[in-house]
């Protein structure tokens, strides 16, 4: 028994790490299949029958239902490929700097080869950035330049006007003159 709390005690972050990354891709999963069941109306997001009949037969043919599953797919999931061509560009950065700072031959001495590795990551970032950067840079600001432009609400804005509002009444405290005394031998 003290073998597995010496296993969590040498291995605590480790196995918390991997926790918390087993929750995410658990969350991932429920969300994506989530979405998936409303773009093809399974479980909870099937159509009532209502709802079925009041489709044309316009909208039911094959090219419909194709091009609304794309269009639904690009509206919901927008923010999942905003992310996706985020992590591509990171991914792509990430693995040209390691492939850069390991083509060095050896036998080559610390100076030369620190060097020649800053030289070949500098030329790396130089070609991946350049290439990449505008299409990331493009697609963030098709994403955050939507999301701006957006209304926030429907009712068009109208003109401060000042409109002239009448007092209130004025109200009047009663005078100790005309409060009634009670009348006499009812004390």
């Amino acid at each position: 028994m003290d073998g597995i709390f010496d296993f969590f005690q040498r291995n605590a972050t480790g196995i918390f790490v991997f926790l918390i990354a087993l929750t995410i891709l658990a969350m991932l999963f429920v969300l994506v299949f989530q979405k998936i069941c409303w773009i093809l109306e399974r479980g909870r997001f099937k159509l009532t029958e209502a709802q079925k009949k009041a489709t044309s037969v316009a909208e039911s043919s094959v090219g419909m239902v194709i091009s609304a599953f794309f269009a639904k797919l690009i509206d919901e999931f927008r923010h999942l490929l905003a992310l996706l061509i985020f992590l591509l560009f990171a991914g792509t950065l990430i693995y040209g700097i390691a492939v850069a700072g390991s083509g060095i031959p050896s036998g080559t001495d610390v100076k030369e080869f620190t060097t020649l590795r800053l030289d070949n990551i500098e030329k790396v970032i130089q070609v991946i950035v350049a290439s990449l950067g505008g299409l990331v840079g493009s697609i963030m600001g098709y994403y955050f330049g939507e999301a701006r432009a957006k209304p926030s609400s429907t009712t068009p804005v109208q003109s401060a006007t000042v409109q002239q509002v009448a007092p209130p009444p004025a109200v009047v405290a009663p005078s100790s003159a005309t409060v009634p005394t009670p009348p006499p031998g009812s004390v």
